[in-house]
């Protein structure tokens, strides 16, 4: 919803600042993610990724994320469609998407190294309303080049952690 939003972008546009890339809160339609608010980041090298552009649900960090953080049955209907969209490539993006799942209970965050687009990584953390409210996620993403998975994995995921885990705590 607009309080969402509107609590949540101060936050984005801080880690947007810190790493240059942009950030990003979105929410599903069918088998894509739709971009409700971006923040950019100084870097000139980012993503065109505007607010209303369509991404994949099942290649992506933010996707992925949103899978992680809804129930288990849903997941499974959604995974069904993914696997039937997909056809042959099924095999791979669920080898990526079960990885993101394992991500996301030892680390908190998924990723996404290279498979949306081979010269793009980036991470996402799924934001569940208390007043249930469709979920949510987050990310944070960019060229391989500047966002380097060593990079997300000791910095990067954990401000992200933090931004949902404060955006949480204010929500209404």
């Amino acid at each position: 919803g607009m309080p969402t939003l509107q609590l949540a972008k101060p936050y984005m546009q801080e880690l947007a600042n810190y790493s240059g890339m942009p950030v990003a809160l979105a929410g599903r339609d069918r088998l894509t993610m739709v971009y409700l608010e971006r923040c950019r980041g100084p870097n000139p090298v980012t993503l065109a990724i505007e607010v209303g552009a369509h991404i994949k649900l099942a290649t992506t960090a933010i996707g992925r994320a949103y899978l992680a953080g809804i129930s288990e049955d849903r997941r499974s209907e959604i995974l069904q469609e993914i696997q039937e969209h997909e056809g042959q490539s099924w095999p791979a993006i669920e080898r990526g998407i079960y990885d993101a799942f394992e991500s996301y209970a030892k680390h908190g965050y998924c990723l996404s190294i290279g498979e949306w687009k081979t010269d793009v990584n980036s991470v996402a953390v799924p934001f569940i309303p208390s007043d249930g409210s469709p979920v949510l996620a987050f990310n944070c993403g960019g060229a391989a080049s500047h966002l380097s998975r060593d990079w997300i994995e000791t910095d990067i995921g954990a401000r992200l952690k933090d931004l949902v885990r404060n955006i949480s705590a204010i929500s209404p």
